[in-house]
């Protein structure tokens, strides 16, 4: 990975230096960043169910003594049921009627709730279903929707798993103006195994051929090694479509700030920005900015993401886009760097013109509550930190082992979500399915691009078949102060924390797991079943609902 991506070494910071953005003012230093804050404009979304009822007045039937009766003069007596056995089973047909049809109306209303419950879900957790399936999927070739129906709420970040998209993948002549291979290889325009950047090999046979480049690498069978771009459309909307399928809510997109000023550069991450917006739109999934201003970057770095901001909002305009996800009425944006020792000294959050306001969430170091570790030491940035909306530490790497976890989310995690609800911040934590950046590395070292970077195997951090991911997922749905979660990442591949469909055996290029092959789009599946949790659509669960030998492995 190159600078310009904002990524360091292992040693120094194992976190993926991507973005941020805020309201509340707070003042100190020199540079300044005038961009975040409330919202004048609100948005509001209505939910209208209309259902059917039954008119008790028009089910029945109006009735009273025949002029026949009136005309018949004196007869024998009759009994009452004689007299008016037309009346009696006419209110007996009309009560059938009413109880039928309010059964009907119960299943309707049952029925549309169960369908449009994640459009209301609000913070009132009595929106979910009370009914708990127990049984796991059936095996299947086709993908199956983990949330039936699900379209995740815009107007709210609670209960939702959100991913990171990187979208940063090019090959020559995709129609980025930058015209090179970006991220799947070390060298612009030598795409060979010996400049192989990435650990995970995406399954490739769902997107369109046109949408493809052959590189210089070869499968065990002969034939070329493909590779996909982000500049082309259908290839996120393919992205999106899974994540319709499994049931994710949708991203947060990075967008780095390194060299953004040069045209090319400018051009070609704006396209994939349009390409998550269509894709989102199309989808019903939701998406947010996310800057990073890791990298060698100066305090200028403010200023040129205050101006492009500007440029999404009045040029792009993102935040008018229907999935443009939103919390406490105003449009979401993430900034990442605020806090890092490796960043920009300084920081300043000023109030921002209405028009440009956002809920701010700060992605910072793991250290930030305490001042320690990799956060910046200087007590004036505890101001900083609580003045954010919304706190989001970058975890990728902080435990290797299930044990780890476990150790730091009790003398950790937990601490920062109870600190953060007690001063009204939002708390996003980070989950992620395991690590590997053996190939990045190895070419850096041969470069000496960092100073002491050790030599890392594949799978360095093993995703222990989704256990590993799946214990921060019932920790932090667990827990009352966490009710967003941050995923670690759909597509990056790079680092290998993609959850995306990848190649799933050995032969087909390096596999996603060290423990064998597993179905292509398990982690999508597991993604998907973390989300049905958060939504108390099953119950917290410390077992894994799902299981690689539950689906067929060509799915």
């Amino acid at each position: 990975m190159n600078q310009d991506e904002g990524q360091t070494s292992f040693e120094e910071n194992q976190y993926e230096y991507h973005d941020t953005i805020h309201s509340s003012p707070y003042g100190q230093s020199e540079s300044e960043l005038r961009i975040f804050v409330e919202d004048t404009n609100e948005i509001e979304e209505d939910f209208h169910s209309n259902h059917d009822h039954v008119n008790l007045d028009s089910a029945i039937p109006l009735h009273g003594s025949s002029l026949s009766d009136h005309n018949r003069g004196k007869q024998e007596p009759t009994s009452s049921w004689k007299r008016h056995w037309r009346y009696y089973v006419a209110v007996l047909v009309s009560l059938c009627a009413v109880i039928i049809g309010l059964s009907v109306e119960i299943w309707l209303l049952n029925r549309r709730s169960d369908v449009i419950l994640d459009q209301r879900w609000s913070d009132n957790p009595s929106f979910a279903p009370s009914s708990i399936p127990s049984s796991v999927p059936s095996l299947s070739s086709v993908p199956t929707t983990e949330l039936e129906g699900y379209v995740p709420n815009v107007s709210t970040l609670r209960n939702q798993i959100i991913c990171g998209y990187q979208g940063w993948f090019t090959f020559p002549g995709d129609g980025a103006s930058i015209n090179r291979w970006k991220h799947w290889f070390s060298h612009p325009n030598d795409p060979s195994e010996e400049n192989l950047d990435v650990d995970m090999y995406p399954h490739m046979d769902e997107y369109d051929d046109e949408d493809l480049m052959e590189s210089n690498m070869h499968h065990k069978d002969g034939t070329k090694v493909k590779f996909f771009s982000s500049v082309r459309p259908n290839v996120v909307k393919k992205h999106f479509e899974w994540m319709r399928d499994y049931g994710i809510s949708g991203v947060f997109h990075m967008r780095f700030m390194q060299d953004i000023d040069i045209p090319r550069n400018y051009e070609w991450k704006t396209q994939v920005m349009r390409n998550v917006r269509a894709a989102a739109e199309s989808t019903g999934r939701v998406f947010a900015v996310s800057y990073n201003i890791a990298g060698k970057l100066d305090d200028s770095v403010l200023d040129s993401m205050k101006n492009d901001w500007i440029n999404l909002v009045d040029k792009e305009q993102v935040t008018r886009s229907g999935r443009y996800i939103h919390h406490n009425g105003l449009p979401v944006l993430r900034i990442y760097g605020i806090g890092f020792k490796a960043i920009i000294p300084r920081i300043r959050l000023l109030e921002a013109p209405p028009r440009y306001r956002v809920f701010l969430i700060g992605g910072v170091p793991a250290g930030w509550r305490d001042l320690t570790d990799d956060s910046r030491e200087d007590l004036e940035w505890s101001g900083i930190y609580e003045s954010l909306d919304g706190i989001h530490p970058w975890h990728v790497g902080r435990w290797a082992s299930l044990e780890g976890f476990e150790s730091y989310f009790k003398t950790r995690i937990a601490y920062d979500a109870t600190l953060c609800e007690e001063l009204g911040i939002l708390y996003m934590p980070t989950m992620w399915p395991g690590f590997s950046w053996h190939n990045m590395n190895r070419k850096k070292r041969e470069e000496n691009s960092f100073e002491a970077i050790p030599a890392t195997p594949i799978n360095s951090i093993p995703r222990l078949g989704g256990k590993f991911m799946w214990s921060q997922a019932y920790r932090y749905v667990g827990a009352d102060s966490i009710n967003t979660i941050w995923m670690a990442q759909f597509d990056e591949v790079d680092e290998g924390t993609a959850i995306f469909k990848v190649a799933r055996a050995e032969h087909e290029l390096p596999a996603q797991d060290g423990e064998g092959e597993i179905p292509r789009d398990f982690y999508l599946r597991l993604c998907g079943w973390a989300q049905r949790m958060m939504l108390r659509k099953i119950e917290l669960t410390e077992m894994m609902p799902i299981t690689a030998s539950d689906y067929c492995l060509d799915c």
